[in-house]
């Protein structure tokens, strides 16, 4: 699907507004075209912000050391993106020092077998 153009917000389209309104309908005018930009340039999450993604192939209820470089600053928060089990599964990590975190993903199930996942690294 390609995304028109942006059709600004005009002070003329509303002639009796409050001087405030126009200052808001400005801001607003900027946002959504960067917005607009960004979709147009189908610019992703990663592109987007200060994360990472990667896959990895992890076993039920291991923890396992990441280093994370691609990251700036610590690492705030991961994610589950994907997993090749379809199941719940839940996601436990902690800094362990620099760019490192140690990861831990679990499932409902126990799977005995490594299971391939996806995690997303946001940094701070």
């Amino acid at each position: 699907m390609k995304i028109s153009n942006l059709r600004r917000f005009s002070p003329g389209d509303y002639p009796d507004m409050p001087e405030s309104f126009k200052r808001l309908l400005e801001t607003l005018n900027d946002i959504f075209e960067n917005l607009v930009v960004c979709l147009q340039n189908r610019t992703t999450f990663i592109d987007n912000f200060n994360c990472a993604e990667k896959t990895l192939e992890l076993k039920h209820n291991t923890s396992v050391e990441i280093e994370m470089k691609q990251v700036k600053g610590r690492i705030r928060e991961v994610q589950l993106v994907w997993s090749e089990l379809y199941d719940y599964a839940r996601v436990a990590w902690e800094f362990v020092t620099g760019s490192r975190i140690r990861v831990k993903v679990w499932w409902d199930s126990a799977p005995t077998d490594k299971v391939k996942v996806t995690l997303r690294f946001l940094g701070g």
